[in-house]
């Protein structure tokens, strides 16, 4: 690398924070899927298609992995972001998050992205 390429890294670098001197800044996601994880999707659908059934709508047709509580069997990609599903609101009775993406009565506590955002 040539020293104005150099330089032009360093700037950026400086600019957007050096993870690698900086790194009580960044937050590492370890993101993973475990048995609890599948057992509470297994409950989720089971709830929903009791709600369905007590609001008089149609039987929902379960995946046979759920429908059949074989959960180890599922097959969970990480694809679908829903959004909207923490509204934001200054109000804590309309919405989840602030303006600032905080959690209503929840000190140090954020989440940004798609699910803040609503129609």
């Amino acid at each position: 690398m040539n020293e104005s390429a150099e330089h032009g890294a360093l700037a950026e670098l400086e600019s957007i924070g050096d993870p690698r001197t900086d790194a009580q800044k960044h937050a590492r996601v370890d993101w993973r899927i475990g048995d609890a994880e599948r057992r509470t999707l297994v409950r989720i659908a089971e709830l929903a298609r009791d709600a369905f059934l007590c609001a008089g709508l149609p039987e929902p047709i379960l995946e046979p992995w759920v429908a059949e509580q074989r959960p180890q069997d599922s097959i969970i990609i990480d694809m679908a972001h829903t959004a909207g599903t923490t509204r934001m609101s200054e109000n804590p009775r309309s919405g989840v998050v602030d303006s600032n993406c905080r959690i209503h009565g929840v000190d140090g506590l954020y989440v940004a992205g798609p699910p803040d955002f609503s129609d």
